[in-house]
């Protein structure tokens, strides 16, 4: 494998990025403009939870990484149904660039686009919205980095699944939605039925904010956060399974566009 044709493709998609900037809006100032507005309803959330002296920033901060984190799922997606749209997608497999290669140039800009929200978004909390990380800050960022790497694999799984831009669209952001929701990235758990909170511990988001909470919130041991980092990396190896089984470099797709 060669780092200098993946950083080669990585180049390229941010050159891409810095011409339409929606992924970067999506990503990055959305979730700036939600937290701050979370932050009084998550606050009654948690005084009423058992956490009187809370900010609401504990949970709005990592509530915005977990929900917005996953929408590099479908943003995954479409760096490869955009070479196909534009027919560029021939030209890229032309070059001497491995699909390793290719994945590897394509997937970096994803991920340090997850890793700059995190770091955004902490920012904003510490500075500007009275964040209070009761625990070990390095236990959070392990499992924020895992919970990143997770997005991007099954953004690379699902691409391998769908056959159409509008199909990753609909699965990519209502899927990331629907998932948030059930895992606790929109609302507390504890506000949910029971029902959800069954269900939770199938999404990723779940296991992420488990960990903010016992970090955070709690101010736990960062030795407790290893769980959910292994399931989330059993998350990710399980979607880039799918996607080296299902992605074929070499075929022509059809209803892309």
């Amino acid at each position: 494998m060669s780092l200098r044709r993946s950083a080669a493709i990585a180049r390229h998609e941010i050159r891409i990025l810095r011409r339409d900037p929606m992924p970067l809006v999506v990503l990055l100032v959305l979730p700036l403009i939600m937290a701050p507005l979370y932050r009084t309803t998550f606050r009654a959330a948690l005084q009423f939870g058992g956490h009187p002296n809370a900010s609401g920033s504990d949970y709005a901060v990592p509530a915005q990484i977990a929900q917005f984190g996953f929408f590099l799922v479908p943003f995954t997606g479409f760096l490869y149904f955009r070479e196909h749209i534009w027919k560029t997608w021939t030209r890229v497999r032309a070059t001497p660039a491995t699909p390793i290669e290719i994945v590897a140039g394509k997937a970096a800009p994803m991920i340090a686009l997850g890793i700059i929200q995190i770091v955004a978004l902490v920012a904003l909390g510490e500075f500007a919205l009275d964040l209070h990380v009761h625990g070990e800050l390095p236990a959070i960022a392990a499992v924020s980095g895992v919970y990143i790497c997770c997005a991007v694999a099954i953004g690379l799984a699902l691409t391998a699944i769908v056959r159409t831009s509008q199909q990753l669209n609909a699965v990519g952001f209502l899927g990331a939605t629907v998932l948030g929701a059930i895992g606790g990235a929109l609302v507390p758990l504890s506000t949910l039925p029971r029902w959800t909170r069954t269900l939770a511990p199938v999404t990723p988001q779940y296991w992420a904010m488990r960990a903010n909470r016992d970090v955070i919130l709690d101010g736990r041991p960062g030795g407790l956060v290893l769980l959910p980092i292994a399931v989330l990396g059993a998350f990710t190896i399980a979607a880039i399974v799918i996607a080296i089984r299902r992605l074929r470099f070499d075929e022509r797709e059809v209803g892309w566009s």
